[in-house]
């Protein structure tokens, strides 16, 4: 009998996309795996007094496939961005030898950012399931400050096929947690000047919902897919914000239209001597809504705020994102 808590998600990064390859690294959340095929019975005329009497299966897509981490932690971040923003990164030692790893994620605007894919391995003491060739759509960060909450990761997407197979050998990691109490907020009115201006007594929520128009591609070759498409880069940024002056500003700012480079800042403990574990995520665009007193905490009036994300021609991209953590590789 499979027990829930010996389940365990486990991974390991591709050479080849859609090549299985055995995990390294253990998923700390919780994976929603998918049946990856449609069963279909063909009603025909058959001159009884039965619909069918056949069952096909047309495709085989493992889609969607949901990681959710409500514990998120940094060293996660790695593979979550490489999967879904920009693949084949080498990360440079920022403190040598403090073990401190800067991973850039600003993806390219006109060639294609070479995707990362992994094999997920899924399951329980009973039976373990592989899915290759996983890449992801979405990617969601949130958290609430003064809340005594952490940081929630989501990602989206898909693989090739679930298959079952027997489980690799896979320590429990050491991760530096994401404290959603540990994020700053800049904004700042050029794209060279973005994280020089920290909005200290404004935040009090955020949400970031990132898309890249991911799709798998089918070419005759086997039921299977075949290849991947990707499509546009966008990000939508909301907010929960202090009803205070500064947001006032921005609800003057979002009808006048005024472009911003918005930076949002996780951050953890030092690593070894070195620098800080941190996620930045930086943008470009204006606020599309401003909703004054749309919510109400311990007394206090607070503001929703939508960032609508979009090109900027000065700093040539939509957004940037940078991780600094103890993981060199994926």
């Amino acid at each position: 009998m499979g027990e829930v808590m010996l389940r365990k998600n486990l991974w390991g990064k591709e050479t080849t996309a859609m090549t299985a390859v055995a995990a390294d690294t253990m998923w700390l959340g919780t994976v929603s795996m998918p049946q990856d095929r449609k069963i279909t019975y063909p009603e025909e005329t058959l001159g009884i007094r039965a619909k069918s009497a056949r069952s096909e299966i047309y495709q085989i897509l493992a889609d969607p496939i949901k990681l959710s981490a409500e514990h998120g932690y940094f060293q996660a971040l790695p593979m979550l961005f490489s999967l879904f923003m920009k693949g084949a990164i080498t990360p440079t030692h920022v403190t040598s030898p403090a073990g401190d790893y800067l991973w850039a994620f600003k993806p390219s605007m006109t060639v294609d950012n070479a995707l990362d894919a992994i094999t997920l391995e899924c399951g329980d003491d009973t039976q373990a399931y592989e899915i290759e060739g996983v890449k992801f759509r979405r990617l969601s960060i949130a958290g609430q400050l003064g809340k005594d909450a952490p940081v929630k990761l989501e990602a989206e997407g898909f693989g090739k096929q679930v298959t079952p197979t027997t489980f690799s050998s896979v320590s429990i990691p050491s991760v530096e947690p994401m404290i959603a109490n540990l994020t700053e907020l800049y904004i700042d009115t050029t794209w060279a000047g973005i994280g020089g201006t920290q909005k200290t007594s404004l935040l009090r929520e955020f949400s970031v919902e990132f898309l890249n128009g991911l799709h798998p591609k089918f070419f005759g070759d086997a039921l299977t897919m075949s290849s991947y498409g990707v499509g546009s880069i966008d990000a939508l940024v909301q907010l929960v914000l202090e009803g205070n002056s500064d947001a006032d500003g921005l609800f003057d700012a979002m009808r006048a239209q005024t472009e911003y480079a918005l930076r949002l800042k996780c951050y953890g403990s030092q690593i070894g001597s070195g620098t800080v574990h941190s996620l930045t995520m930086d943008f470009w665009g204006t606020f599309e809504a401003v909703e004054p007193m749309a919510q109400e905490a311990d007394g206090n009036s607070l503001h929703a705020a939508t960032f609508h994300c979009y090109y900027g021609t000065t700093g040539t991209s939509i957004l940037d994102v940078n991780v600094t953590t103890n993981v060199s590789a994926i």
